[in-house]
């Protein structure tokens, strides 16, 4: 505060000589701490109160300015607009898109009414350092930002067709401004897949508003990594030792989870990275008007 009012701190006080009465402040520092704080110094508070009395008197007159002061105006929601949506704006696993990404799109539909979401996840196999994993489990989440809400009209599992065989989508949790599904592959990994044109609508919408696509894999049973590459073969009896990666060819991870661990280290900015998983990659779109 000082430096706000221009008081050198390192020097006498203006105005004030030295001896006894160096530590009176001076006319011209009050006047302008008065004005940085918002005060009159001709309060009788001020001038012959206490400094509970003057306090009081402070505390009234700010709840008093607080409450004249002008409510911001809320800019009006057009959701009878024609709208389109603004172009991606895509988070990934840098260099590892194949490992997991997600295009959006949607279904325009008349002003007022809802859009249906048109989602493809891709979750293939790649190479992480010498090791061909894949993206076998995960968590899909949508989110909406304002006061548009999302539709969600299937309440249970389904099962959906992809490029690696059947992929359960489990039931939504969550509200209608954030919803998540789990996604489960039941061949070796999920690889691409459509979710159909019934899976999600987004309503109330209005420019401005924005949706969120993201999808995460779990990672806090990667933690005990092994400097040996011990995998079990595919062909040996041996239950997998991750519920949300696979290496290809292997029934475990064995060195590749620590690759897996330190490629991904790069992505614990994201959300849930506390929690043992993390966002592998997000999409996002914005609505405009059209026109």
């Amino acid at each position: 505060m000082a430096n706000a009012i221009g008081l050198n701190t390192d020097a006498p006080l203006e105005g004030t000589p030295h001896g006894n009465d160096r530590h009176r402040v001076s006319e011209a520092t009050l006047a302008r701490l008065a004005a940085y704080l918002g005060y009159d110094t001709n309060w009788p508070e001020w001038t012959d109160g206490t400094a509970e009395e003057f306090a009081d008197r402070y505390n009234q007159e700010a709840r008093s300015k607080q409450e004249s002061a002008p409510t911001p105006a809320i800019p009006k929601r057009l959701t009878d607009a024609r709208l389109r949506p603004g172009p991606s704006e895509s988070d990934n696993l840098e260099g590892k898109e194949r490992l997991a990404s997600i295009v959006l799109s949607f279904m325009q539909r008349p002003p007022g009414e809802p859009w249906p979401v048109l989602l493809q996840l891709r979750c293939q196999n790649d190479t992480i350092d010498q090791f061909e994993v894949a993206v076998k489990r995960g968590w899909l989440q949508i989110e909406v930002r304002n006061s548009c809400t999302l539709d969600v009209a299937e309440s249970r599992d389904i099962q959906v067709a992809g490029s690696e065989g059947t992929v359960k989508v489990g039931a939504p949790a969550g509200r209608s401004y954030r919803t998540s599904w789990e996604v489960i592959a039941n061949g070796k990994f999920i690889g691409v897949i459509d979710l159909p044109e019934t899976f999600c609508g987004v309503g109330q919408l209005s420019p401005g508003d924005t949706l969120t696509a993201r999808f995460a894999a779990f990672v806090k049973d990667l933690e005990n990594i092994t400097a040996n590459d011990d995998a079990i073969p595919e062909n040996c009896k041996s239950p997998t030792d991750s519920v949300s990666w696979r290496r290809l060819g292997y029934q475990t991870l064995g060195a590749a989870q620590q690759a897996i661990m330190m490629r991904v280290a790069q992505l614990n900015h994201l959300p849930g990275s506390e929690r043992g998983w993390v966002v592998l990659c997000q999409t996002r779109r914005t609505f405009d008007t059209d026109g």
